[in-house]
């Protein structure tokens, strides 16, 4: 009596399980003597798209601060370029970790470039939802400031500090509670 029609599938195999006729995987790209695929090719595509979207950033950032510089008043242009500058060479040493050493990398270096586990992204994700938290209180005593007089990119300055306080000290605090 044939099963056929029954619902009892003949080839109990997953859609991805199936192999070629040489017993490999059907995926693209190299493989080991194993069978099993290379990483090789989406790694040198991978870095390759992150030097493109890094050049990007500081072509932009370049161009920004230039803007602000010809603009802006006071010195905000070459402050923006040098926290700016700060910040690509402080992404770079944390890529640069990962790269290395991703063993020693922080949570929060695992957890900012997305390569963390689970936890990692979970810490990052509540020490950002207690910045946002923080935000809006922030916002409105730096707004008050600004009404009685305060001098408007002194308040920006220090409502800028105090956010990444924050976001540092909330980070912090979440990874050594979980």
């Amino acid at each position: 009596m044939s099963t056929e029609g029954r619902g009892t599938p003949k080839d109990h195999r997953t859609p991805k399980d199936h192999r070629t006729t040489e017993g490999r995987p059907t995926a693209q790209g190299p493989h080991t003597p194993e069978g099993h695929p290379t990483t090789g090719g989406r790694s040198a595509l991978r870095k390759l798209s992150v030097a493109v979207i890094l050049l990007a950033v500081a072509a932009l950032v370049v161009a920004v601060g230039l803007l602000l510089r010809e603009h802006a008043p006071g010195n905000m242009g070459v402050g923006f370029l040098q926290g700016a500058a700060v910040g690509l060479l402080a992404f770079l040493v944390m890529l640069w970790r990962l790269s290395k050493r991703p063993d020693r990398a922080t949570t929060f270096e695992r957890a900012w470039s997305q390569t963390g586990d689970e936890r990692d992204d979970a810490v990052l994700t509540r020490a950002l939802a207690v910045l946002g938290l923080a935000a809006f209180p922030l916002t409105s005593v730096a707004a008050v400031a600004v009404a009685l007089g305060a001098e408007p990119s002194m308040v920006f300055a220090l409502l800028l500090f105090a956010e990444i306080v924050v976001g540092g000290v909330a980070f912090v605090v979440i990874n050594r509670r979980n």
